[in-house]
């Protein structure tokens, strides 16, 4: 994990960082970058159903947008947006 491997010091970097993402809704420089990998699951190498896609993003991206989704939910309940036969969004 993140804070296993971090200085106070650098944690408060990422809060920091964190806290601007979130006053200012916007995230700076290329922090929104995303790449794409195939990884190798089984089988022969050169048949393409073997490999599976994987995603990989920035946590400093993620983390705000996972707190903020799920005080979103909350709001949604509470105000009762989401019908209750509704099993996805």
């Amino acid at each position: 994990m993140v804070h296993q491997n971090l200085s106070d010091f650098a944690l408060s970097l990422v809060l920091d960082l964190h806290n601007y993402e979130v006053m200012n809704s916007k995230f700076p420089g290329d922090i929104k970058d995303m790449w794409l990998t195939y990884l190798h699951k089984r089988g022969i190498r050169t048949n393409l159903i073997n490999y599976r896609g994987l995603m990989l993003s920035n946590f400093l991206a993620n983390s705000p947008i996972m707190g903020l989704n799920f005080k979103l939910v909350l709001h949604v309940a509470k105000l009762n947006v989401i019908l209750e036969t509704q099993v996805g969004t």
